[in-house]
């Protein structure tokens, strides 16, 4: 990666078969006001897409008269991740603007995200809120799910946001300097974020939760205001279903597997694969059983199905957890010594951090 980042936002949108969508995402990000003192470029990353992407985004872009450093580069390697990563190489400002394909960013987006990371060097990752804009009329069980879309407010107002724990990936402004003090640790991303149409979840999570162990901050700024374009494709029933019961479900095993390891490590307690495989094991199995009372209602998802019940998310959540856990322990164990490797090393790290804010 670019050690030499300088001062300056770099706007980075990560593609996959997304020349249909781009039109009013790169409109957006041409209409915004930034002062002159701001330096910005906008990248492209074209992962792995099928469709005419690149030629979309480079033939609309040449539609705006703007003096904006402006790039497509292309990442084979698909999940989100990997584009994310490339984006990370090729940026050369130490902010980071990750706007999805879909999002819509309000005006000054770019120039309050600026403002608030100036403010506070201790904030590692920013992110605002988004309303939906919908291609066909909203489901009525929609709103019970709006933020697992990344849609609404995800705190009342600005403010701190690390009790959270989590700041969504869309729209989310990163500094360089840290993703490269990660990477210097020998960080190995764990989850890869969506692959194609697989709707894997969780990347973003994954580097939040390292923020936090880092001593780092989130933090959410009610300022920055963006439209999240809502598909025909993603609003129906068995889209939110997949989404949360797998994609947002299976990454939670590993997102409780960091928490659980890092609190042991913290209290200096000995880490063991097969004791904490048992406890994960043990608490999956808790929640399936928790997750089938009252006896009567799984018959009654499973032989009428209605859409908006929270109870058959909870379900086949649990149950896939489940599967996934038992069928994957030799996975699991191997990914266990990449990330106990990785939080031994943000613990010395941290606490040197620690005696020097001392001293």
């Amino acid at each position: 990666m670019n050690g030499n980042s300088v001062d300056g936002v770099s706007v980075i949108i990560c593609c996959y078969n997304s020349a249909a969508r781009l039109y009013e995402t790169l409109k957006h990000i041409a209409i915004q006001k930034v002062p002159s003192y701001i330096l910005w470029e906008v990248i492209i990353i074209d992962n792995n897409s099928t469709d005419d992407t690149a030629t979309i985004a480079r033939r609309e872009w040449g539609n705006y008269d703007i003096a904006v450093p402006f790039k497509i580069v292309t990442e084979p390697k698909a999940g989100l991740i990997y584009a994310r990563e490339k984006g990370f190489a090729e940026a050369q400002f130490e902010l980071l603007l990750f706007c999805d394909d879909d999002n819509w960013l309000e005006q000054n987006y770019l120039h309050y995200a600026y403002k608030r990371m100036l403010e506070n060097k201790n904030i590692a990752i920013l992110g605002g809120r988004a309303e939906g804009f919908f291609e066909l009329e909203q489901p009525q069980w929609f709103t019970q799910f709006e933020k697992s879309y990344a849609i609404g407010k995800p705190l009342v107002q600005s403010g701190i946001a690390n009790a959270r724990s989590y700041i969504a990936g869309a729209g989310m402004v990163i500094r360089k300097s840290i993703i490269q003090l990660l990477y210097s640790l020998k960080f190995q991303p764990i989850l890869t974020g969506r692959k194609g149409h697989q709707l894997l979840s969780g990347e973003d999570s994954e580097i939040c939760l390292l923020v936090l162990f880092l001593g780092y901050d989130l933090y959410y700024d009610e300022q920055l205001q963006y439209i999240h374009f809502m598909p025909a494709s993603r609003l129906s029933w068995k889209y939110c279903i997949s989404m949360l019961a797998i994609g947002q479900a299976i990454p939670q095993v590993y997102l409780d597997f960091y928490r659980y390891s890092y609190n042991k490590i913290m209290c200096n307690e000995e880490l063991f694969f097969d004791k904490i495989y048992a406890v994960m094991r043990r608490r999956a199995l808790n929640r399936v059983v928790k997750s089938f009372f009252p006896l009567w209602m799984p018959f009654k998802i499973f032989i009428l199905p209605q859409p908006g019940l929270k109870k058959e998310i909870e379900i086949k959540s649990s149950l896939n957890k489940l599967k996934f856990i038992l069928l994957n322990k030799k996975k699991l164990q191997h990914e266990f010594e990449i990330i106990c490797s990785l939080l031994l090393k943000i613990r010395e790290r941290s606490f040197i951090r620690d005696r020097s804010v001392i001293l």
